[in-house]
């Protein structure tokens, strides 16, 4: 049995390279150990936590074990042994220790265990126990999942990676006496792994993991894992998510003995049992292994080797071996440490041929930089310090100090007098009656004897005190905690107080951060969720929706920043020497230790997410380091923030998360840091623990040029009054006062948004057509399209709300789009990418077009695009943007099609029809269909198993589509006033077709209001328009075709008629339309591909698309596009069709190339210039940009791309991946395709 060693670590994250160096990795200032903290004591050296024995050599048995749970049997006495459990981040020793057996067989892995219950001796009420096994060299890992106890609900576990079930194990519990212990085994059968056998040597990984329900033991396993959180949002489920396989933290395990050396195949290696050892910190490159005196001399053959987390192993340069007071040192270099997880160290010596001795120390990256940083300078003094008098605390101190609640309190608190309304912002608080709150709808103070708290949660803190939070409960079950609330607000009112004090009263100030450090002590972490609020006495794991300072862990550091600025402003006088002198000790010392650090730690203990509300923590990493001068703090800020930048925009400048609002909370807050950093430079002679550099007058902003795309992206997803284009999960009442009209059409190639246009200035008329990527913060909406014309958002996307409606607005169905089969669209692996761009079109004047498809949201469909043109009338006046919109939708595949649209969500509107209607029912369901309207945000409704979204589209009218023909018309008002009016002509493929018109959830007080009118009681005041044309059958093939015009006015629209024509010769899927208005024509011809021709009587079009404009019948204007011919009569167009090639290079100006474009070896003619190149990659997923210029240089060509970064590169082995997230990989060609655009 391998002896075990305690273990402790701190927080990480990547590096980036913002630093200066300080030489070769400079030896480091002796110091005073924490980080971030101060101390005192000299040394040259710091322990490194790690561990000796997380390691396994399971040996073969003659004898299976009979799989009885008993553990009994003398083969188990043979058996790989290991304990030693560790907690979940601090990585404590576990009190409720588990036991571990491994054996295996020539045809089963056999895995023993034995846990035990912690000093309570009680057993708990839930509890799991998971294997986590991956089999040698195959990426995939396997868990075998074991429920002990199941008292409350369920546990979903995510591991930080995907995980397959190991279902053909065998497995036997058995329970100690009162159930206080247990033991169990397993037989896993190698087959179920892929495993034919098992070799001498074998090389395999595993780790054991133990749980339980909320509130109950720490939960422990037996490799290290150190960021974990817990997910309760009160559903029948609660989830855990650790970050261990995607940070290595699973332990080898050998079969018989230790593998061969790496760089020594074929030699041999006996387990070695090191003893008495210890390894230190050197400096960031160098430690040094200490060990007992006669292990290794020199002359002793020995190899080190270095595991990094993603596997890499490197044979390190023989040790220098040092014999001192009894102990043997080898010291080693090493690579630089940067990832983060799980390192290991390897170590083979022997004196004279034979086997190696094998032994291995495993370690956290936090550990490395927390031993580093032990060895930091105590940081200076903040300069000559502004001297305060003594004085007792003021009046206004002492009433803050009362105002300190004892408790953390909870943030969501619903109102009784309304339980419908979403728990948030119902109330009102006031400093001058510090002791109730109001409800902002009622006026009814609380706490009151009407609504009694009676009942109360009761739980112990870390004082060992009980703690009892009141609350009244309604008849439906639901918790209304009003005092909880009222100590919320006085936290949070305190806290401000707090930071606005220490510049006028910094004695005071001082006060009354010793006050908030003893009520900090005793303060517990909570779950602040809907109707789901309750104090945590356990973790880490702690839980994502809650904390201590916020009632959500990513803003802890928003509310802490107030008490770490009032401690930078005490700091600067000799406040806190007058305060120690008074109370008897160190207050600056307790402040720091007993509250600062604990609660880095606790925000430290979640995984890094790199989502929106990162910042929050940066700025408080940032805040910290100015505050106490201690720049571990300043390196940990800027690593995050540089991970941040570098991995996850999108290679337009789009966050990942395609929704301007969390665009823009990202990009601010990024640049919010930077700013608040900028300046910083580290003490002299300082180098960082965590990178081995230094910061000499930091400058983040300047480092990364491209989030000055990132800033303006606000000004071009908008619309021409402001308005931001509410994608996904943004504000639709966000507005910009400088939209972009200007840019007028364009592509954004990561972020999956297309825009077409007409006009300029307000009066642009504006068509979205967009495929976004599903990365966060998704709404269901393949192939939405939006329309901006008349000064209004006549089809809009309705954008984010926290209303019970938003299910709603997230489904397929609320969007402009196509519902295949009753269903909200996929979303898989694939499907997350978003669509693909085919075709964009914008170099003639008059005529713009956008096709995408996006077969994945629906896997059932062989085709799912949408061809969207953007048409000028004529004679309209320059720049007013008058013109109609065509509409191509093709789907095949599925059993029903449903083509919807929505009208303006901001007015008053209704959509009426030429078809005779007839009622259909309260809702878009079969007759007598039983609905259940959501309760929540996170509540679907149902509509016994019908699709939800069909619920909320009501008061539904139906008509027969009985020719494949039907007219609507959208009519708008605002305060009774008629607005602008949307024309519609609509043409399918007839057969069983039907039109319904209804009203759906606009959230019109939320899109005009904002987050103040986000609540349930005025989301159910107002709707909007909504129209569906549902095709039934089997294998179905549908093309939608729509001709839209927006107008103004009682003259009606000019638009007379639009008729479908019949080719001669087509493809299936091809369309030609004739739309008469005066005396004009326009021809409208969309072809499938650009290869085969269509005819229509005397027009003929080999190529994508074509376009005939006829005045009086005469050919007036014709516009090509990928394609070779358009004929009229005797009117034509020719073209040389697209350029095509394949991309043999990528030029990027961010990799120091001069500009940025896609080189070739194909001849481009330069009159590509002003079009759009669209490149597929190697697996089938499409990017467009615009393109500058063409450019013949040494015999290749340079497509010089217009203002955009390519997003993708080609390494020298012919691998390309993309250089911004989601950073995808390719082996293989990438083709181009630049449409030509021709015309007359």
């Amino acid at each position: 049995m391998i002896r075990r060693c305690i273990a402790a670590a701190c927080a990480c994250a990547l590096v980036g390279s913002l630093f200066a160096a300080t030489g070769a990795e400079a030896a480091r200032d002796p110091g005073g150990a924490g980080d971030g903290g101060s101390g005192s004591g000299n040394r040259n050296a710091a322990d490194i936590a790690a561990y000796a024995d997380r390691w396994a050599v399971a040996p073969r048995t003659a004898q299976a074990p009979v799989t009885d749970g008993k553990l009994d049997e003398p083969v188990w006495r043979t058996a790989f042994h290991a304990d030693g459990f560790v907690t979940m981040y601090d990585n404590r020793p576990a009190e409720a220790d588990t036991d571990l057996y491994v054996l295996y067989d020539e045809g089963h892995l056999y895995i023993g265990m034995e846990g035990h219950n912690d000093l309570s001796g009680t057993a708990p009420e839930t509890e799991t126990v998971e294997l986590l096994l991956s089999p040698g060299p195959s990426p995939d890992v396997y868990r075998l999942l074991v429920p002990l106890a199941q008292g409350g609900r369920p546990i979903k576990t995510d591991w930080g990676a995907g995980t397959k079930e190991l279902e053909q194990a065998e497995v036997e519990l058995v329970r100690g006496q009162g159930g206080v212990s247990w033991r169990l085994e397993a037989a896993v059968p190698l087959a179920s792994l892929g495993v034919e056998r098992i070799n001498e040597g074998d090389a395999w990984s595993m780790n054991v993991v133990r749980y339980y329900g909320v509130n109950s033991k720490p939960f422990s396993s037996w490799a290290p894992i150190r960021q974990t959180y817990i997910v309760d949002q009160g559903g029948d489920t609660i989830n855990l998510v650790a970050h261990a396989l995607n940070q290595s933290r699973l332990a080898p395990l050998y079969f018989s003995r230790p593998p061969a050396l790496p760089d020594k195949p074929g030699s041999r290696s006996e387990v070695w049992p090191i003893r008495d050892w210890r390894l230190t910190y050197r400096d960031f490159l160098s430690k040094e292994l200490v060990m007992e005196a006669n292990a290794i001399r020199e002359g002793t053959e020995i190899g080190l080797y270095w595991i990094s987390p993603d596997g890499l192993t490197t044979k390190l340069d023989d040790p220098a071996i040092e014999r001192r007071a009894g102990e043997t040192h080898l010291a080693f270099r090493h690579p630089k440490p940067l990832a983060k997880g799980w390192y290991r160290l390897v170590v083979g010596f022997r004196q004279a041929g034979g086997p190696y001795h094998y032994f291995e120390l495993g370690f956290d990256r936090e550990a490395l930089i927390e031993s580093g940083t032990a060895l930091d300078p105590i940081p200076a003094e903040p300069g000559p310090k502004t001297r305060v008098e003594r004085k007792p605390a003021s009046a206004q101190v002492q009433s803050l100090i009362g105002l300190i609640p004892d408790k953390t309190g909870f943030i969501f608190t619903g109102l009784p007098e309304n339980p419908d309304l979403r728990p948030y912002q119902l109330y009102n608080w006031s400093a001058s009656d510090p002791g109730h709150i109001v409800s902002k709808t009622t006026g009814t103070v609380y706490p009151n004897e009407a609504y009694p708290e009676t009942r109360k949660l009761t739980a112990t803190n870390r004082l060992g005190e009980t703690v009892e939070y009141p609350y009244y409960e309604d008849a439906e079950g639901k918790r209304y905690f009003f005092t909880a609330h009222v100590w919320y607000f006085q936290k949070d009112y305190a806290l401000r107080e707090t930071a606005k004090l220490a510049a006028t009263d910094p004695l005071g100030a001082a006060r009354l951060l010793n006050r908030w450090a003893d009520a900090y002590a005793g303060y517990l972490p909570t779950n602040d969720y809907y109707w789901t609020n309750y104090p945590v006495v356990s973790g880490p794991p702690y839980h994502y929706w809650g904390g201590v300072w916020y009632r959500w862990y990513t803003g802890e550091m928003t509310n802490m920043s107030y008490l770490i600025n009032a401690y930078r402003d005490v700091r600067h006088t000799n406040a806190f020497e007058l305060l120690s002198e008074e109370l008897g000790f160190d207050v600056e010392r307790k402040i720091v230790d007993s509250m600062f650090k604990p609660s880095f730690d606790f925000v430290r203990s979640f995984p890094v997410l790199n989502h929106n509300m990162e910042y929050t923590t940066w700025l408080g990493l940032v805040r910290m380091a100015k505050a106490s001068g201690q720049p571990s703090y300043m390196h940990e800020a800027v690593e995050l923030m540089q991970d941040f930048a570098a991995n996850n925009f999108l290679s337009d400048g789009f966050w990942k998360e395609v929704t301007l609002s969390y665009h823009n909370q990202s990009t601010n807050g990024l640049l919010q840091s930077m700013n608040e950093a900028k300046g910083w430079t580290d003490p002299a002679g300082y180098a960082s623990a965590r990178n081995g550099l230094r910061i000499d007058n930091l400058d983040m902003a300047g480092t990364y040029p491209a989030l000055g795309n990132a800033q303006q992206m606000q000004h071009v997803v908008a619309y021409p009054n402001g308005s931001y284009v509410p994608v996904q999960d943004t504000w639709a009442n966000e507005k910009t006062a400088q939209p972009r009209t200007d840019l007028g059409s364009y592509l954004l190639p990561g972020a999956g948004i297309s825009r077409l246009t007409l006009g300029a200035g307000p009066t642009q008329q504006q068509m979205y057509l967009n495929f976004v990527p599903k990365y966060g913060h998704n709404h269901l909406d393949p192939l939405n399209m939006t329309l901006f014309a008349k000064g209004q958002e006549l089809m809009p996307d309705i954008g984010y709300t926290h209303t019970f409606f938003r299910k709603w607005t997230n489904s397929t169905l609320a969007h402009n789009t196509v519902v295949v089969d009753g269903q909200d669209m996929r979303l898989n692996e694939d499907a997350k990418h978003g669509g693909n761009i085919d075709s964009f079109v914008a170099a003639d004047s008059g005529v713009r077009i956008v096709k995408a498809r996006q077969e994945s949201a629906y896997p059932v469909t062989d085709e799912y695009s949408r061809e969207s043109w953007l048409v000028g009338f004529g004679d309209a006046a320059a720049g007013s943007g008058d013109g109609y919109v065509v509409d191509v939708f093709r789907v095949s595949g599925g059993g029903r099609h449903e083509y919807t649209l929505g009208g303006d969500a901001n007015r008053d509107g209704a959509f009426r029809t030429d078809l005779p209607t007839e009622p259909y029912g309260p809702y878009l369901l079969p007759e007598g269909t039983a609905v259940t309207m959501p309760e929540s945000e996170n509540d679907t409704g149902s509509a016994e198993g019908h699709y939800y979204g069909y619920l909320y589209v009501q008061d539904v009218k139906r008509a027969p589509i009985p020719d494949g023909r039907y007219t609507v018309t959208l009519d708008t008002y605002e305060n009774g006033a008629e607005k602008a009016k949307l024309n519609i002509f609509g043409l399918t493929d007839g057969g069983d077709e039907e039109l319904f018109i209804g009203k759906a959830p606009s959230l019109r007080a939320t899109r005009l209001s904002g987050t103040s009118k986000d609540i349930n009681t005025e989301a159910v005041k107002y709707w909007m328009p909504k129209l569906v044309v549902r095709r039934s059958g089997t294998d179905l093939n549908s093309t939608f075709v729509h001709v839209m015009e927006p107008y103004v006015g009682s003259g009606g629209a000019k638009i007379e008629s639009v008729e479908k024509l019949v080719p001669d010769q087509a493809e299936p899927g091809d369309t030609a339309l004739r739309i008469r208005y005066g005396s004009t024509t326009d021809i409208v011809l969309s072809a499938s591909d650009a290869e085969h021709t269509m005819r229509v009587g005397d027009i003929e079009l080999t190529g994508k698309h074509g376009w005939i404009r006829l005045e009086n019948g005469k050919v007036t204007k014709m516009v090509l596009a990928d394609g070779t011919l358009l004929r009229k009569g005797d009117k034509a167009v020719t073209g040389e069709g697209a350029a095509v090639g394949i991309v043999t290079d990528v030029l990027r100006k961010l990799e120091g190339d001069p500009v940025d474009a896609l080189v070739t070896e194909a001849q481009v003619s330069p009159e590509a210039a002003g079009r759009n190149v669209v490149v597929t990659h190697p697996d089938g997923r499409t990017r467009g940009y615009a393109v500058e210029e063409i450019r013949r240089e040494g015999g290749r060509t340079l497509i010089v791309l217009d203002r955009t970064d390519p997003g993708w590169d080609i390494a020298a082995d012919g691998s390309s991946r993309m250089t911004s997230y989601p950073f995808l990989g390719w082996n293989g060609a990438h083709a181009f395709r630049i449409a030509n655009v021709d015309g007359r």
